[in-house]
């Protein structure tokens, strides 16, 4: 018997490379703004809903669908961030940057009641811009896309894993745990937040003290390292100095390895640090150019200067 749903799997069968185009093209736009705007998300997946789960769907959910293009999330995107807050700002970015279905894009943040459980994310349901330089036959297609932070994403997977998508199948006390993970969940990607915060304010008082030469007895960690190899004038010259000997370049490389060190040399704050370098320049000095200059060396790493500044105090 002809139905509905073998027009829809038929309409499918004919649109479904327009689809894996349409995937194509919205994964590059979003690997170019993403790029441009800076943003570091922790996975970026496409795909294009397969034929199995397009009938599964339509049957499910029977009568609702009557055109192809009723179904939204043929095509999806999903990205997924670390912090809350850059949801919220890539968000932005995604209005700009495609168009709008408002009537069917979902902020689940503010669509639950508050006393409800269950993950939060942001599905936009959008369409290529008419104005961009696309094919026609692809700007009236819907597509799907999905931001979650980490956090968000586990919840959602377990409750898939678990079978549980509605309040009304799950029994009153096991409703109850879900709610308490849900809100601890939701609190953990708030601190999560705070505390990258925290890290940066840290950070940006480092390299003020640093500048302003009152730094000498902040505990060396790797905040203060790093800012203290990027700020200090003592270290700065000193990896130029150390460069010159083979014109080479500086490649930016973390210093965590070289906190131990440090430590068993008993170079514990700032100031330490500082004395140490101004204490032994000349024998770095030394030491370097006896095995850089002349050489060929094309690139050195931004750790350099602890490098030789060890070898030095370890002889």
């Amino acid at each position: 018997m002809y139905n509905t749903n073998t027009y829809l799997l038929e309409e499918y069968d004919q649109l479904l490379p327009d689809y894996q185009e349409l995937l194509e093209i919205v994964q590059e736009i979003l690997n170019e703004v993403i790029a441009d705007h800076g943003f570091k998300p922790m996975q970026v997946g496409g795909r294009v809903k397969t034929r199995e789960s397009l009938s599964e769907k339509i049957l499910r959910k029977e009568g609702k669908y009557h055109d192809l293009k009723d179904i939204t999330d043929i095509a999806g995107i999903r990205i997924l961030f670390y912090y809350s807050d850059q949801v919220d700002a890539f968000a932005d970015v995604i209005k700009d940057t495609f168009s709008i279905d408002p009537v069917n894009s979902i902020d689940k943040r503010q669509s639950i009641p508050p006393t409800t459980f269950g993950y939060i994310s942001l599905h936009f349901i959008c369409r290529l811009s008419q104005e961009g330089p696309y094919p026609e036959k692809l700007k009236d297609l819907p597509f799907e896309i999905q931001l979650r932070t980490v956090l968000q994403h586990s919840w959602a997977e377990i409750e898939h894993d678990l079978g549980y998508k509605a309040e009304i199948s799950i029994p009153r006390k096991i409703r109850r745990e879900f709610a308490k993970l849900a809100g601890l969940l939701e609190i953990a990607d708030e601190r999560f937040v705070a505390i990258r915060q925290q890290i940066e304010n840290y950070s940006r008082e480092t390299k003020e003290n640093i500048s302003g030469d009152c730094a000498d007895d902040m505990t060396l960690d790797l905040v203060t390292l790093e800012e203290f190899l990027r700020t200090s004038p003592v270290m700065t010259d000193l990896v130029k100095e150390i460069a010159a000997f083979s014109n080479a370049t500086i490649h930016h490389v973390s210093a965590e390895g070289y906190l131990e060190r440090l430590r068993k040399l008993d170079i514990l704050t700032i100031g330490d640090l500082k004395e140490a370098c101004s204490r032994e320049r000349g024998a770095i000095l030394e030491r370097a150019g006896r095995l850089l200059e002349g050489s060929d060396i094309p690139e050195l790493v931004s750790t350099v200067g602890l490098y030789y500044l060890c070898r030095v105090l370890e002889a």
